[in-house]
């Protein structure tokens, strides 16, 4: 799954309003309703959403290429 859809999920499975939810993450609303709808935000702005809810973020090791 990707981040978006998880984003949206956990937002509309919140028992909050999308704008006290924005409030308590210290993001403006029209971001949430952006995720909800098919949008996109910022790399940091998924970041701050994904961990109010217990998620990280964590980069993977890529593959080195043959030598």
């Amino acid at each position: 799954m990707d981040i978006f859809k998880t984003m949206k999920n956990e937002i509309e499975s919140s028992s909050e309003t999308r704008r006290n939810l924005a409030h308590k993450i210290g993001v403006d609303p029209v971001i949430l309703h952006r995720i909800v709808h098919g949008g996109t935000c910022t790399a940091k702005t998924c970041e701050i959403i994904l961990s109010y809810f217990g998620y990280t973020l964590t980069k993977r090791k890529r593959a080195q290429k043959g030598r």
